[in-house]
């Protein structure tokens, strides 16, 4: 990454609040997805025949396992994805965790409701190959899903981690010149690049095969997934006394940094794979990025010493108003 200046701190870096309330939320709700499919199982078992459908395809059962091995199997798989991306997080500023409990609840939740709603389903059923996979058992790990997901957004709140530095805005930083009580604001829009029209253009024709080759309703996930490309490729920056922000359609909310956390902004560039492994919202280690394509991008130094990129044009720019407007917030 090329930029002017890195972030200095005499001091290390104070971790991250609420650690605690975070193992805690990505090791409950697994732990309560399983131990309750686990029990339903349990109560069933007697029903269950010893050979189960353990996988489906465009014409039905295409594969089987022994009673044992598709509990065990599926209780792995969410215990190990949970813990997985759970760890993945550890590091990553209080945001970027509480997006990632949210995962880890949608997940387990709904990974827990199919695998183990799919086994249920099969009481009494003699001949796996006879075994069938419900649409509704999808909308029911949905909404499972969606609860667990919620609940660890709001037992994981975002809290304000304390400055390791609190350096002035430095001399040659970018700014504009700033009255007294004048208002001052900056907007924009992320700059996407041309990986756009390829991704959007793959997910409608994986829609539209799947719609094909399975079940109409199986292309619910590909037009989600252009949903959420749209909303990410075109996200307003915006830039005033409140901070930066930066939003989608009015209601999606992908970053925001107060102007009381910024130390000092400046124009910068990122490769986005290279650095943040891919496009959208990304959290690394005291980092955090809203991507939507290598080049130029805003990169703000907060006083706690996390940075926060966006890609957008006019970062220079953008950098100058926020400056103008952290000095003058010092200088009150």
């Amino acid at each position: 990454m090329m930029t002017t200046r890195q972030p200095t701190s005499t001091t290390q870096r104070p971790p991250v609040p609420g650690t605690g309330r975070y193992a805690a939320t990505v090791i409950a709700l697994p732990a309560l997805a399983v131990v309750t499919g686990l029990a339903l199982v349990a109560g069933s078992w007697s029903q269950l025949p010893a050979v189960v459908a353990s996988h489906w395809g465009p014409n039905g059962v295409d594969g089987t396992q022994t009673l044992v091995a598709y509990t065990v199997t599926a209780t792995a798989f969410v215990v190990g994805l949970s813990l997985l991306l759970a760890l993945v997080a550890w590091g990553m500023p209080g945001d970027g965790r509480r997006v990632m409990a949210t995962t880890v609840g949608v997940m387990s939740g709904f990974l827990g409701a199919v695998l183990y709603g799919a086994l249920l389903g099969q009481r009494g059923v003699t001949d796996p190959s006879a075994a069938t996979l419900p649409p509704g058992l999808f909308l029911v790990g949905a909404l499972v899903g969606a609860t667990l997901g919620a609940v660890a957004w709001m037992l994981n709140p975002v809290l304000p981690r304390p400055d390791s530095a609190i350096p002035a805005v430095p001399a040659d930083a970018p700014r504009i010149p700033l009255a007294a009580g004048e208002r001052l604001v900056w907007f924009g829009w992320t700059a996407a690049g041309s990986w756009l029209v390829w991704v959007a253009v793959a997910l409608a024709a994986l829609g539209c095969f799947v719609a094909v080759v399975a079940r109409p309703w199986a292309a619910v996930g590909p037009a989600f997934g252009i949903v959420m490309l749209l909303l990410v490729a075109h996200a307003r920056v915006v830039v005033d006394a409140d901070g930066l922000r930066v939003t989608s359609a009015g209601i999606v909310r992908w970053l925001r940094v107060p102007l009381s956390s910024v130390a000092y902004a400046e124009r910068s560039e990122l490769q986005a794979f290279q650095e943040f492994g891919g496009f959208g919202l990304r959290f690394r280690a005291d980092q955090r990025a809203f991507v939507t394509r290598s080049g130029e991008a805003l990169r703000v130094v907060q006083r706690d010493g996390t940075r926060t990129y966006v890609s957008v044009d006019g970062a220079g720019e953008a950098a100058a108003v926020l400056n103008a407007l952290v000095t003058r917030a010092a200088d009150a």
